[in-house]
């Protein structure tokens, strides 16, 4: 049940969007972190409804910039989705209303920043793979996002300057030892000696990328499991929560992707024993992938495919870590050395992986 106060402001929300009929119910909808997010219904039932979202301006600090990207994006796709035979622009990727005012969001008095999307209706969301099948799906689902966006030549801002980024990474970590407690940098001591030995190895990728000179694409940049809409049949539909594309290298979707996708277990599983890879999703996930995104890959960013799973794996953990030696300031936690947790599960990953790297290789020669 919505607090009456909250209902009044999310109808106040509504009323600045171009939505037919009238409201009939909000009600939360999702498992997001992030971003407040509501399912509206309206009298209109021939309209399957909408999603209304208050975006978390502490978290995203360009809201205007975010969505200028969000509109270019969205309106790309559903025009490239138009020319395609067979495909469905309304359900294939998000669909953005815009504001009485013509506008992609609207903020209130309180500083509030809202936007309304379709409901894509039928639609199921997954946390966890349930087989290989899916995994090939959630492959093609990202190369076709990626192909689609593959001729976009129009504005995309860095909203999250060097959200990727390994040198920046390795700054804040470097910054993070410095001011962390004795106790805690001994708790983190196998974590910390990981890091310093495979930082120069996840170099390697972006050293090559950069001299033989590998175009930033557009990107989605949280390329999550549960970041995908699928069909009541298994059948991939779209990528949704694009609050972090920008311009990237290809293997930050890839990897990451791999990342959550690959791993058997949790991303803060207690038990270190129950972290697996499951080479079998690896290979579904990346024949998936390469059907849709042969055509525009260079060899150079062919190259490095397989090890992208390492690069994004070992960010992600670096990123943990160091939020762990900063006293747990940026991602939330729900016990006691959680995030130092999360980085033993990355890095766990990553030794895991290294063992299936050469069947890994085998799927891109």
């Amino acid at each position: 049940m919505i607090d009456p106060s909250l209902y009044y402001q999310l109808a106040h929300a509504i009323s600045h969007f171009n939505l037919p009929g009238t409201v009939f119910s909000i009600e939360r909808f999702g498992s997001g972190h992030i971003n407040d997010t509501y399912r509206i219904t309206t009298s209109e039932k021939d309209m399957p409804g909408y999603i209304l979202q208050r975006i978390n301006e502490r978290v995203f600090k360009n809201v205007h910039l975010l969505m200028e990207n969000m509109e270019n994006v969205t309106n790309h796709l559903s025009k490239k989705l138009k020319d395609i035979p067979g495909n469905d622009p309304s359900r294939e990727s998000p669909r953005l209303l815009l504001t009485v005012d013509q506008k992609p969001y609207f903020k209130d008095s309180s500083g509030n920043y809202w936007r309304v999307f379709l409901f894509v209706i039928d639609s199921v969301i997954f946390q966890k793979t349930l087989n290989s099948e899916q995994a090939f799906e959630t492959g093609k689902a990202i190369g076709k996002f990626q192909y689609l966006l593959s001729d976009y030549h129009g504005v995309i801002h860095e909203t999250i300057p060097g959200f990727h980024d390994l040198e920046k990474r390795l700054m804040e970590f470097d910054r993070a030892i410095q001011l962390a407690s004795k106790k805690k940098m001994q708790k983190a001591g196998n974590e910390v000696s990981f890091v310093g030995r495979k930082k120069d190895q996840m170099r390697e990728m972006i050293t090559d990328l950069k001299l033989k000179n590998v175009a930033l694409r557009i990107t989605h940049n949280d390329t999550k499991l549960n970041n995908i809409l699928f069909d009541k049949q298994g059948r991939a539909l779209c990528l949704i929560d694009l609050d972090t594309v920008m311009k990237g290298y290809i293997h930050y979707d890839f990897g990451d992707a791999i990342r959550i996708l690959a791993n058997n277990a949790d991303e803060d599983e207690p038990d270190i024993q129950r972290v697996s890879f499951n080479l079998d999703y690896f290979k579904a996930f990346s024949r998936g992938y390469l059907e849709q995104a042969k055509d525009f890959l260079s060899p150079a960013e062919k190259k490095w495919l397989a090890f992208s799973p390492f690069y994004m794996t070992f960010i992600i953990g670096l990123r943990f870590l160091t939020d762990y030696l900063n006293g747990d300031i940026y991602f939330k936690t729900n016990r006691v050395d959680h995030n130092l947790q999360r980085a033993h599960v990355q890095f766990r990953l990553i030794s895991l992986m290294e063992g299936e790297y050469d069947s890994m290789r085998e799927m891109f020669r």
